[in-house]
């Protein structure tokens, strides 16, 4: 009986194995985050570049998240993986690495690396190469997948945001040129008028939005740490999809925006990466 369980459990194994490196397989890139949730700083203590390493070892082709994508990438941003490191512990420090498809769901999840080291610009790289170490057995080795190669779970969005942006630069465009022609004198606005207008405007800039970096995006919160969206990346440069929204985030002339799909105009916001 004993053998039999011990039979089925090397199976079980090993399918899990195989079924992990066929999936990785069908990837060609994998991305790694410039700041892990554990950091305070980009790339602290050098700990992003020792992923990319490790990934490389493996046989990867790596991009970090600022990277410039290839052109490949940027038409079909589902022919990458998100990387996402794991941290935690006090007495041991535990790591684990993550893989995330274009739709954030899991792929392939590391076992976990575990270190007593006290050093605390040491440990955190220790235990994230003892949980590569875990990984030595996918013999990865890029195979396309026309069901990858095909599907782009941002096309529609990339889409939308692209025409939102042509409409902006159009309207910009007009908008310049009949400040040229229309040089119009203002009317001379009441002061109570002109006071109540300074103070609504005063309120609608105060709020402030913070991006936190997350895998596949960023998490965006107000000033009293609550979140308001979650933005994910799309292929397009400076332009997310905002996550379970018909809407998306993009910047335009050094500002950053918000627009629905059902929306003529967009809302400017105060974001800050």
């Amino acid at each position: 009986m004993k053998t039999n369980y011990l039979i089925i459990l090397l199976t079980s194994i090993c399918l899990s194995s195989v079924f992990a490196q066929h999936n990785l397989n069908s990837y060609k890139y994998i991305i790694v985050e410039k700041q892990f949730h554990f950091q305070n700083d980009p790339g602290q203590y050098n700990l992003n570049n020792l992923v990319k390493f490790e990934f490389q070892k493996l046989g990867f082709e790596v991009i970090m998240q600022d990277q410039e994508l290839p052109a490949d990438l940027k038409s079909n941003y589902c022919l990458a993986l998100n990387s996402e490191v794991i941290a935690k512990g006090v007495l041991r420090t535990k790591a684990k690495v993550i893989l995330r498809n274009c739709d954030a769901e899991i792929v392939y999840t590391s076992e976990e690396g575990v270190t007593k080291e006290k050093d605390f610009s040491r440990t955190y790289g220790i235990a994230i190469r003892n949980a590569f170490l875990t990984m030595n057995h996918l013999n990865y080795d890029y195979i396309p997948n026309e069901k990858v190669k095909s599907v782009s779970a941002n096309t529609e969005d990339v889409k939308m945001a692209e025409a939102k942006i042509e409409k902006l630069e159009a309207e910009i465009i007009e908008l310049k040129k009949e400040e040229k022609v229309n040089k119009v004198v203002e009317p001379v606005e009441e002061p109570e008028k002109r006071k109540t207008d300074e103070t609504t405007s005063k309120k609608e800039s105060v709020k402030f939005l913070q991006a936190n970096p997350i895998s596949n995006g960023f998490q965006i919160v107000d000033e009293s740490s609550e979140e308001i969206m979650i933005l994910v990346h799309t292929a397009l440069k400076d332009v997310f999809v905002v996550k379970d929204k018909n809407a998306i985030v993009f910047k335009k002339d050094g500002k950053w925006f918000y627009s629905k799909n059902n929306e003529e105009e967009s809302k400017m916001l105060n974001l800050k990466f």
